[in-house]
C-alpha cells in the first residue's frame, strides 16, 4: 500500500485500533510529493489500516484519522 501527500509528514499507522502504533517519515518523491509505502501482504479480509499525519511545516497532529478496510 502506498500513502501519497504533497506535504513532509510523519505517518502514525496502526492495524489494532491504537494498542500498538508505529511512526515512519513520508519519503520525498518529487517537488511536491511525499510517499510512504507499507507491504502488508498478511492482510485478511476485515482487517482495518487506522493512520493520521504530523505535518512538519507546523509540528501539529492532524485531527483526522484515515481508514482502509481490507476485503474479501
Amino acid at each position: 500500500m502506498r500513502i501519497m501527500v504533497e506535504s513532509p509528514a510523519l505517518c502514525r499507522y496502526t492495524l489494532d485500533d491504537w494498542r500498538t502504533y508505529y511512526e515512519r517519515r513520508m519519503r520525498r518523491r518529487s517537488r511536491s510529493v511525499y510517499d510512504l509505502y507499507l507491504g502488508f501482504g498478511h492482510l485478511q479480509g476485515g482487517d482495518i489500516l487506522r493512520f493520521r499525519f504530523r505535518w512538519s511545516d507546523d509540528g501539529d497532529w492532524d485531527e483526522q484519522v484515515y481508514e482502509i478496510e481490507v476485503e474479501n
